[in-house]
Parts: C-alpha cells; structure tokens; sequence
C-alpha cells in the first residue's frame, strides 16, 4: 500500500465529495437482485465488472474526490452462505478485484488525485450489532482480526487508505482499525 498521509485531511481537500452507494447505483444499472451477495454479485460474476468501473467512473465524474472499493458485502456471513468452504479464497479474491475495479476507474478518469477508498465492511450485518456481538462471541476476536487482516492485505497497494464501515460494536471497530 502506498504510504500513508500524515492524517486523512492531508490527503483530501478542505471540502471533500465522497461517493455514494455502489450497491444501489449497480442495481440501478442492471445488476441482478441477490439476497445472498448483495452487489459482490458485481465481483463474482465477471460479465459485471465494467459495470463496477462505470459505477465509480460516474461517481468521479460526478465530482467524488474519493471512491469507495465495491466489496461491502464481501464478508464471512454472506460469502460462507454462497462458497462453502471456499468462502475464504473468494473473499481474498473479490476483495482484492475490488481494489483494482476501483483504480480502473480512477486511471481512466483522468483525475489522478480522486483517492480511493478500501472499504473494510461489517463481517457480519449492517445495522445489526446484536448479531456481531453473538458472532464475536461464537468465532472469537481471532477470527474478526483475520479476517480484516485478509481484507487490507487483499485491498492492499490498490488503495490510498481504508474506511472502516457501518460498524456494529466497538470490538469489531477495534479489529477492523488493528488491520489497516
């Protein structure tokens, strides 16, 4: 990962315009509903990917000084639904295509200094501490802490810095905050 501004300020303007919902602007471009996947949709099958691209690219053009990466729910609780034992490889996976959806974008814009965002999501459900707390307690912190070390390594030199989103309790923000 490149290094790191001396503060997130440093790095933006005074104002900043951030993007909005990937999920919901993919949706609105066709992406198929998916009630397990959400907009990983988007990763996993590849005849989505330029629509990932386009979607940050309106964002960009839109005036978004900075573009989050599309793996929201790319997440233990969802991808262990949808792969089985294979949940794991894919999250490195999609995570790390992701990242490099996202400066796809960003290098065709032709606003090199837009930073991209790596987005380090909820493990479990948005909105729904109740069930991150009995997951923290069933898997562990072990199991928290990997799985955002895997998501940043994933992210990796693809990003300018990471936004830690929607979390739920303060030991998933803590895991979350350890790995980046």
């Amino acid at each position: 990962m490149p290094a790191m501004p001396e503060s997130i300020a440093a790095a933006l303007p005074e104002v900043a315009v951030l993007d909005g919902s990937m999920g919901r602007l993919l949706l609105n471009l066709g992406l198929p509903s998916d009630g397990v996947l959400w907009s990983a949709r988007a990763l996993v099958d590849e005849q989505y990917h330029n629509m990932v691209v386009d979607a940050h690219a309106k964002y960009i053009a839109a005036g978004a000084d900075a573009i989050t990466t599309n793996n929201y729910a790319v997440q233990p609780c969802y991808y262990r639904k949808a792969f089985g034992d294979e949940w794991e490889e894919k999250l490195k996976a999609h995570s790390q295509l992701a990242a490099k959806l996202a400066r796809k974008a960003r290098d065709g814009s032709g606003r090199p200094e837009v930073k991209i965002m790596g987005c380090l999501p909820p493990l479990v459900e948005s909105h729904r501490p109740d069930l991150t707390e009995d997951a923290y307690l069933r898997e562990g912190q072990a199991f928290f802490a990997k799985a955002y070390d895997t998501i940043c390594e994933a992210l990796g030199e693809d990003v300018d810095f990471f936004l830690a989103e929607t979390m739920g309790t303060e030991q998933e923000m803590l895991c979350a905050v350890r790995a980046a």
